[in-house]
């Protein structure tokens, strides 16, 4: 006996369940929309990441002054991407073998090519050896303090190049 497998046509129950399936869709674009609050942009804010843009763009260079505690500070300077360039090929060259240690030679050549000062102390002319010497003679404890600080640094020029770059 042969039976003769077909289909049927249930259109209202098809429809109906397409209609669902759109409600869901809707309700869950609503919760979407409505978890998210509205950003405010902040004008102020705005305008400095359009002025740090706007130096990357046409000074190829940014730089700006930071201070850590009450005493400390200096002024960080933006990194080419020779130079970064360069940072990876030394990381690369290096004879560390745990990540940590890696890390810290990392974290410490991004430092050499980016502090410009230090408390009043002018280093632009020094290498980068030079400056490399200079991070090692500081209490570890104040070298973690500056690689946050440059890690902020670093963050507010990608947030302003974000911000550039649909704005400008």
């Amino acid at each position: 006996m042969s039976e003769d497998i077909g289909f049927t046509s249930n259109e209202d129950e098809e429809l109906a369940i397409l209609a669902a399936i759109k409600n869901m869709g809707k309700e869950a674009k609503e919760e979407v929309s409505s978890a998210e609050p509205e950003k405010k942009v902040d004008s102020k804010k705005l305008e400095e990441h359009l002025a740090i843009y706007d130096a990357l763009l046409t000074q190829k260079v940014f730089e700006e002054k930071f201070k850590i505690g009450k005493r400390l500070g200096g002024v960080w300077r933006s990194r080419t991407t020779g130079q970064s360039n360069t940072i990876y090929k030394l990381v690369d060259a290096s004879n560390f073998s745990s990540g940590l240690a890696i890390n810290n030679y990392l974290n410490l050549l991004n430092m050499a090519y980016s502090l410009v000062v230090f408390n009043d102390e002018n280093l632009r002319d020094k290498t980068v050896a030079e400056r490399l010497k200079f991070f090692e003679s500081l209490p570890e404890a104040l070298v973690v303090s500056l690689s946050r600080s440059l890690v902020d640094f670093d963050a507010k020029i990608r947030e302003a190049v974000e911000v550039g770059r649909t704005n400008f």
